[in-house]
């Protein structure tokens, strides 16, 4: 005799062996016992959730010629799948029009050795459009002693008007508790040994389906060498790692650690499966971190959080990138250096560029660093004091010590200061005006989202990212400015009275001369030059032209 897998050979023959699903025991039980059986069911929902062994359950308890059904001929027949008047049509394989018909011609016979005669159609949903439109008479109105029982894993996909001629039961996924308890059942009688940490992976990774729990099962077997199921089975069969191993992983990735890349690399390297691998690791994260509360790692809850979120979006990432692999590593060692707060671009380092942009020429002796020089600066100044009345001028000065070179230092006026706050709190300012222009002035907030707002005098400047003629006569209305205006000096607590609309930031320069007509060219300092690209560097890095 051939090899029967677990699946089948434990396959539930009643409702009693029939795990979870207890509503549906319960509904088709009060319909066969106050006899108000319907003519036709669907049985909807996961698969391995016991759709197709409900329905053999279910041609039984019609047809049973006895209480034990054990003892039923009619009953071991249908187990056996011999029974004549028990008909299970695979719809994947029957999808067409001439299929139905034939179904419909053997509805017409009275069922032989059997009280009812059954139609279990799996996968009902693979019918198509024509097949469904021949079934739907006889579906209707069959003959009294027919029973139609249509089994889907995509209910959605069977027309309404199906549906609404049959009582759908909708099968859930299930419990863990209850598939563990099954499992246990099933390796006494095989005389196999799992221990509970076997166990709680196999349930894992059926994902709420028996089906699919009993054949890893059976693998499991074939693969142990002995009698127990261990560890290292499942891990060789599923491609997972240990819990040991994910802890490590995990703690250097809150670590920050580069080391999580290159255990990440050598994992792949082993075959490892990248999704499965942070599929393993979610799992883990959300039985230990949310279901039993218990944070074992050195860091707070919201480090564990974030990281969490992060797999999550990841897994969901990489299954739209072509190389995963290195998809995944590039990625991960992104976030590593994030949560390092290692920062590429530093607001020093843009002052720094803005300086290296200079076309004035250098003047020899010059110290890079003003903040080594301003002590000796103080120096000189108590020292000599006919140098102080310089020390507030507009103009670089060279200044002389006994001990010290001839050295150029910029004077504190012209020092840089750092706005990042202060350029924080303006976009702040801006992001909830916006806020209450999406409600008062909806059609205007996309344009104003992508524009940049610039203070110039007593002067509100808003620069569009491209030229729309409709916004910008809209954004120049007075009822508009005024609105804006009022919004924005209450927040920033300016008192700006003037609105300048305009889709190039030269315009912003070359509107401040023609309203200053009395500015030279020696008291421009940091305005309008005529090169655009400069004009923009400034703005960019809220630098000033040295003349």
């Amino acid at each position: 005799m051939t090899y029967q897998t677990l699946y089948r050979k434990y396959r539930s023959s009643d409702f009693n062996e029939l795990v979870g699903q207890d509503h549906i025991i319960k509904t088709l039980s009060n319909a066969i016992e106050y006899e108000r059986l319907s003519h036709a069911y669907i049985f909807s929902g996961p698969r391995g959730t016991g759709k197709t062994s409900t329905a053999r359950i279910l041609a039984k308890m019609v047809n049973k010629t006895q209480d034990e059904m054990a003892g039923c001929d009619i009953c071991n027949k249908i187990t056996a799948g011999v029974c004549i008047d028990v008909i299970e049509i695979d719809a994947a394989s029957h999808t067409g029009v001439d299929h139905m018909r034939q179904l419909t011609e053997q509805v017409q016979f009275l069922p032989i050795e059997a009280k009812y005669k059954v139609f279990i159609i799996d996968e009902v949903h693979m019918l198509s459009t024509g097949a469904f439109n021949a079934l739907l008479k006889t579906l209707e109105e069959p003959p009294a002693n027919i029973l139609f029982i249509l089994a889907t894993t995509e209910l959605h996909k069977i027309p309404a008007t199906i549906q609404s001629r049959a009582q759908t039961l909708h099968f859930r996924l299930l419990e863990n508790d209850q598939i563990t308890q099954h499992l246990r059942h099933v390796s006494s009688q095989e005389n196999i040994q799992v221990s509970d940490a076997v166990l709680a992976k196999i349930v894992q990774s059926s994902n709420g389906g028996m089906r699919d729990a009993l054949s890893l099962l059976d693998q499991l077997i074939s693969v142990s060498t002995g009698s127990e199921i261990t560890m290292d089975d499942i891990s060789l069969v599923l491609g997972t790692l240990t819990d040991d191993v994910i802890v490590e992983f995990l703690a250097l990735c809150f670590s920050g650690s580069s080391d999580a890349v290159h255990q990440l690399c050598d994992f792949i390297n082993q075959g490892i499966n990248v999704f499965q691998f942070y599929d393993d690791v979610l799992s883990y994260l959300n039985h230990r971190f949310l279901v039993s509360r218990n944070n074992d790692f050195d860091v707070s809850d919201t480090v564990v959080s974030d990281w969490m979120l992060w797999f999550c979006e990841e897994l969901a990432r990489l299954k739209s990138v072509p190389l995963v692999d290195i998809a995944a590593q590039v990625s991960l060692n992104s976030k590593l250096l994030s949560a390092k707060d290692i920062v590429i671009a530093r607001p020093e380092d843009r002052v720094a560029s803005s300086k290296s942009l200079d076309p004035t020429p250098k003047v020899a002796n010059v110290t890079p660093k003003v903040e080594n020089v301003t002590p000796k600066v103080a120096d000189v100044t108590s020292a000599n004091p006919s140098i102080e009345s310089h020390a507030n001028t507009n103009e670089p000065q060279i200044v002389k010590s006994a001990d010290e070179p001839i050295l150029k230092v910029e004077p504190p006026k012209h020092a840089k200061v750092d706005r990042s706050s202060q350029l924080s709190d303006k976009a702040e300012v801006v992001s909830m005006i916006i806020a209450k222009v999406n409600q008062e002035f909806k059609v205007l907030a996309p344009v104003l989202e992508g524009a940049s707002f610039l203070e110039k005098g007593d002067r509100l400047c808003l620069v569009l990212e491209q030229s729309y003629q409709f916004f910008e006569k809209k954004l120049s209305e007075p009822k508009f400015q005024s609105w804006f205006l009022a919004q924005y000096n209450q927040l920033a607590n300016t008192a700006l009275t003037e609105w300048f609309v305009t889709s190039d930031i030269n315009d912003v320069y070359k509107f401040s001369v023609e309203k200053n007509d009395g500015i030279s060219e020696n008291n421009n300092k940091g305005g309008y030059v005529k090169s655009n690209t400069i004009n923009q560097i400034v703005e960019m890095f809220d630098a000033h032209v040295i003349h």
